[in-house]
């Protein structure tokens, strides 16, 4: 009580009025009702995998609000996405690893995916970018497309260097990589060690077809391997076995 609202509103945080209001009740006899923060709270109020929902359920006794108070007196952030309730697709400050395509069905890393920042937030699109047409446009296609002769230049300047087999002939296994729809004309230079115009007119002649810039999807999907897909009849049959109360357990193999 010796120190002024001004000097007790620098140490805490709050304004005057809040600290006037506080003094009136201590001065009237008002004690903390709640008990103490035990370690063991703190550590569930700090982790950065639960919701404030989540940490209330954990908590008994420990309201959302008062959660908020206590997150915001030991300095962590209001905004911090896992102490919130946002939207899982929030990006926020974690990183995408990978994400489930809603158009083509596909798991693929972060790269494949872009901001949707017109609600004034930023989050994840729903679909990836070649769903999404962001780089494969019809008028990325188009001969006029404004930026296909810079792409075309900086293709030529990349492979120029790397192109020791420039001027030989075009082998069967040459076709073979020349004929993969699933790579881009970029990507068939590189490999074959050819210019990238010269990789591009030999599409060309032969009919053959490429991707645009990230080409095909299918080659960068991720794929989650399951160590009991083999049995999932022989554990779906065992969780519901008829006439027992609580379903037998099998012996699972869990891959972390």
């Amino acid at each position: 009580m010796h120190l002024s609202m001004s000097e007790v509103g620098e140490q805490l945080g709050r304004p005057a009025g809040a600290i006037d209001k506080m003094r009136r009740r201590v001065r009237s006899g008002w004690v903390r009702e709640r008990d103490p923060w035990s370690p063991e709270e703190v550590a569930v109020i700090s982790s950065p995998h639960l919701t404030i929902r989540q940490m209330a359920e954990r908590l008994p006794g420990r309201s959302e609000a008062t959660i908020k108070t206590r997150r915001s007196l030991i300095g962590i952030s209001a905004g911090n996405y896992a102490g919130t309730d946002l939207n899982p697709m929030e990006v926020r400050g974690r990183p995408l690893l990978a994400k489930t395509c809603r158009e083509c069905g596909l798991l693929l890393p972060a790269g494949w995916y872009g901001f949707d920042e017109r609600s004034g937030k930023k989050k994840w699109r729903s679909y990836c970018r070649k769903c999404a047409g962001g780089l494969a446009t019809a008028s990325a296609r188009e001969p006029g497309y404004k930026g296909s002769r810079a792409y075309e230049e900086r293709a030529q300047a990349i492979t120029s260097p790397l192109a020791v087999n420039m001027g030989s002939e075009y082998t069967e296994k040459d076709h073979a990589v020349l004929s993969d729809p699933s790579l881009t004309n970029l990507a068939k230079a590189l490999i074959l060690k050819r210019t990238y115009r010269a990789v591009s007119s030999q599409c060309s002649l032969n009919g053959y077809k490429s991707h645009v810039w990230l080409g095909a999807p299918e080659r960068d999907q991720w794929m989650i391997d399951n160590p009991n897909s083999d049995r999932v009849d022989e554990i779906t049959a065992s969780l519901h076995v008829p006439g027992t109360v609580t379903p037998t357990r099998p012996d699972f193999e869990w891959d972390d």
